[in-house]
């Protein structure tokens, strides 16, 4: 069983949001990285077939290992560029396959925190946007949404030493 998860909805390996999320799990060697653009994913749709299948996704894909991942753990950090006002499709199709696990997700008291990197400054509008959906999601489930962290940084490679090491610091802390 994975007690601390962190999914990286990244499409790039090697971006600021990877490095964000390494420096999150650095101090907590029992934490499980899941990089979103090395699995194999599809949205859900919609054909409710997961309610007859114990509530597992039939499409063969990824994902239904992931949301696995979701299910048994108890500390979650979703990780995220900010795309378009959003997170990335890749982390979102994790997510919309979340209600394959819905009647026996919720209420699992799980504890949840957000990291997101974008190119636009910290105060710009969008950070809360995506920050809202994941208070609502948390608030759905019955989950507690514990923490969230916004970064300005563009290119590879952006973030700020003093960012990486303040991740590293809450990441000890959160993953106890």
């Amino acid at each position: 069983m994975t007690r601390n998860l962190i999914i990286n909805g990244s499409p790039r390996l090697n971006g600021n949001t990877r490095d964000a999320a390494t420096a999150f799990c650095r101090e907590a060697p029992d934490a499980k990285l899941i990089d979103a653009v090395k699995l194999k994913l599809s949205g859900c749709l919609g054909c409710d077939k997961c309610r007859a299948n114990h509530n597992r996704c039939v499409i063969d894909d990824d994902t239904a290992g992931a949301v696995e991942d979701i299910f048994e753990a108890q500390n979650i950090v979703f990780a995220s560029p900010v795309y378009c006002w959003g997170v990335t499709s890749q982390l979102k199709q994790i997510i919309d396959k979340l209600y394959s696990k819905d009647p026996v997700l919720r209420g699992t008291n799980k504890r949840v925190g957000l990291i997101l990197v974008g190119g636009a400054g910290t105060h710009d509008r969008q950070y809360e946007t995506i920050a809202s959906q994941f208070e609502q999601m948390c608030e759905y489930f019955g989950w507690s949404f514990c923490f969230r962290r916004f970064y300005s940084a563009g290119d590879p490679g952006e973030m700020k030493p003093a960012d990486l090491e303040q991740l590293a610091a809450l990441g000890k802390e959160f993953f106890l």
